[in-house]
């Protein structure tokens, strides 16, 4: 977490006035504290303010929260992105049962990480190994964690269905079989993880 800048938090926006009513001042403080949050949706994921009054969030909503914090405090260089990759049980050891039970070496998966000086960072998924490859990656807007997030993931799985020639099973079955997999990979304690590029 070291290169990943820190600040003070003294903004008059909405996710800035709620940390420091728990007494939050410095974003790396900040970053401890969501990344310790239970995995769960929020209600309403337009609402980030939600991670903190729900004491929740998942791996997109809390990173999304963690962008915005940093444009409401003016921090420019901490962007959110969306990074595509194949979770399977070599990066994310807890879900190889649920692969074999579907005949499946992998599923695509896209979240809302964190990117600063060009380093991508995870600070909620300690499943995720620090190799594990993003096979594409775009810088978003917090706000478009919700339809657009929801577009470029259905687009990626249809791609990787083609290049896999999976014929017998349609993008339903994979997103379902991946919240599968999500319940399972975020029961475990949450710390900062560096990624690499593919």
């Amino acid at each position: 977490m070291h290169t990943l800048t820190n600040f003070s938090i003294a903004a008059k926006g909405k996710l800035s006035q709620e940390l420091l009513k728990h007494g939050i001042s410095e974003f790396h403080h900040a970053i401890r504290f969501v990344g310790s949050l239970p995995w769960g949706d929020i209600t309403d994921s337009r609402r980030l303010e939600q991670v903190i009054t729900e004491q929740k969030g998942t791996t997109t909503t809390k990173h999304a929260f963690l962008a915005q914090l940093a444009m409401e405090n003016q921090v420019s260089h901490i962007r959110p992105v969306l990074c595509a990759f194949n979770m399977n049980a070599g990066n994310t050891e807890a879900i190889e049962e649920i692969l074999d039970k579907h005949c499946l070496h992998a599923i695509p998966e896209v979240v809302c990480l964190l990117k600063c000086h060009h380093t991508i960072f995870d600070i909620t998924s300690e499943d995720m190994l620090p190799t594990v490859t993003i096979v594409s990656d775009i810088e978003i807007s917090p706000w478009q964690i919700t339809n657009f997030k929801r577009r470029y993931h259905l687009n990626y799985i249809e791609n990787w269905l083609q290049i896999e020639k999976l014929k017998h099973i349609s993008v339903t079955d994979i997103w379902r079989i991946r919240e599968e997999c999500l319940r399972v990979a975020h029961k475990k304690k949450p710390y900062p993880t560096q990624l690499c590029y593919a």
